[in-house]
């Protein structure tokens, strides 16, 4: 399969959900079948009495990585986001710290190495521990990145709950270790705008910031990000900020897109700026 759609694989026979995402409409019939996709068959196996483990293969061809919190997020991610979607995934449910891990690594194993953006998103929960699932999450990154290599990597979360801020924190602390740029927004902000700005993020890795956070990574030449093409590529997609290079240290300086929406925690707020 290359680039393409694919009907969800689930458990539940019962319902149909109709969804638009992009430009397409898309039925999504919940049926068995016999054509999941590895990635799908290790997450199902993972279901418990305890955490969703919802998720279908969208784009395998897509920049942006979503874990999902919650069945209505769901449908507002997977229709905001279109083709830049890899997965539709909703991870709600309260799930154990071990189970969020293993659902994670699985995640990080079959897509990170092609994303752009790692975008945790979910409404406010109301029984699901932040502080349990982000510090899995983060947990699961940090082995990743041990065990198959740093990528290039921008992550963007918003979300609301229980231990939300002891969740963020130990969530950016994480990415610090790792050197990976992010933005935390609670849950005073709107999911759609949420979502607006992980795709500017990915708009803004494809015109050069990947190659910037790689390079500030220790995983390439400053000197290939510097181009004055990618600079005008930058202003085209509408970036108000964007790469820089020190003359002094020729090290790239990351000034990744704005919003207007509240942000709690920023990597580059953490290094006052």
């Amino acid at each position: 399969m290359t680039g393409s759609r694919r009907w969800p694989a689930t458990s539940n026979a019962a319902s149909t959900e109709t969804t638009r995402a992009g430009s397409d409409l898309i039925s999504h019939h919940t049926l068995f079948r016999i054509d999941s996709s590895d990635f799908e068959q290790e997450v199902n196996q993972l279901r418990t009495y305890q955490g969703q483990s919802d998720v279908f293969v969208i784009n395998d061809k897509g920049t942006i990585l979503a874990p999902t919190f919650g069945g209505g997020a769901n449908s507002l991610v997977t229709e905001l986001l279109g083709e830049a979607a890899i997965i539709s995934s909703d991870f709600g449910g309260n799930p154990p710290y071990q189970k969020m891990k293993e659902v994670a690594r699985i995640c990080y194993k079959h897509w990170l190495k092609q994303s752009n953006v790692l975008f945790i998103i979910g409404g406010k929960a109301n029984n699901t521990d932040i502080y349990e699932t982000f510090r899995a999450m983060g947990d699961a990154l940090r082995e990743h990145f041990s065990t198959s290599g740093p990528s290039p990597l921008y992550v963007v979360v918003g979300r609301g709950g229980p231990n939300l801020v002891r969740g963020m924190s130990a969530l950016a602390e994480t990415c610090d270790a790792l050197g990976l740029p992010y933005r935390f927004f609670g849950f005073d902000s709107s999911i759609s705008a949420v979502v607006s700005y992980a795709k500017k993020i990915d708009a803004w890795m494809k015109a050069g910031g990947r190659e910037a956070i790689a390079v500030r990574m220790g995983l390439g030449s400053p000197l290939s990000v510097a181009g004055p093409s990618k600079v005008g590529i930058m202003r085209r997609v509408g970036i108000e900020g964007f790469l820089t290079i020190s003359a002094s240290t020729r090290s790239p300086m990351l000034r990744a897109p704005r919003t207007g929406s509240a942000c709690l925690i920023s990597s580059e707020a953490n290094r006052g700026r």
